[in-house]
C-alpha cells in the first residue's frame, strides 16, 4: 500500500518504527496525495521521539514552579541573599503567598532584620532570585510560623 511502512522497515527518520496511528495517517496522505507518496517518504515529517531524559526535565520544570520548590532554591541559595554569618542565623521555613517566613535563631537577628534598611536589600535579592514571585519576608523566632 502506498505511503504504509511495513514494521520491519523503519522510517526516512531511521530513529523509529511507525506507530499504528502514523501508518494510517501515511495511508491517508498517500490516497491523498496519489502515486508519488512511496513507502517510507512521509516518514520525516512524523514526529521525532524524545528521550525520556527531555520529558522528565520538562516535567520538573513544571514542578519547579510551585512554592515547595521554590522554597528548596531559596534554600539553596540563602547565603548569597543573606551572607554566611547570618544564613547560620536566619532560616528560610515556609512560603505564604508572596511573602517568606524566617525563624530567627536569636532575638537580636530578629530584631536587627525587621528594620527597613536591613530588610530591604534582602528583599531585593529575594525578588530577583524567585523572578518576583517573592517580595516581602516575616521573621518569627524560632519553632514560630
Amino acid at each position: 500500500m502506498l505511503g504504509k511502512d511495513t514494521p520491519e522497515e523503519p522510517l526516512a527518520s531511521k530513529k523509529h518504527f511507525p506507530t499504528a496511528f502514523e501508518r494510517r495517517l501515511d495511508a491517508l496522505v498517500a490516497d491523498w496525495v496519489g502515486a508519488d507518496a512511496t513507502p517510507g517518504v512521509l516518514g520525516k515529517f512524523h514526529r521525532q521521539p524524545r528521550q525520556i531524559g527531555v520529558a522528565v526535565e520538562r516535567f520538573l520544570a513544571k514542578i519547579h514552579q510551585d512554592g515547595d520548590s521554590l522554597l528548596e532554591r531559596i534554600a539553596d541559595s540563602w547565603k548569597e541573599v543573606v551572607g554566611e554569618q547570618t544564613s547560620t542565623q536566619l532560616k528560610p521555613l515556609e512560603i505564604k503567598g508572596d511573602t517568606l517566613v524566617v525563624s530567627a535563631m536569636n532575638q537580636t537577628y530578629l530584631f536587627v532584620f525587621q528594620q527597613p534598611q536591613m530588610k530591604a536589600p534582602i528583599i531585593q535579592r529575594l525578588s530577583e532570585l524567585t523572578e518576583g514571585r517573592i517580595r516581602d519576608f516575616r521573621i518569627v523566632s524560632q519553632g514560630r510560623r
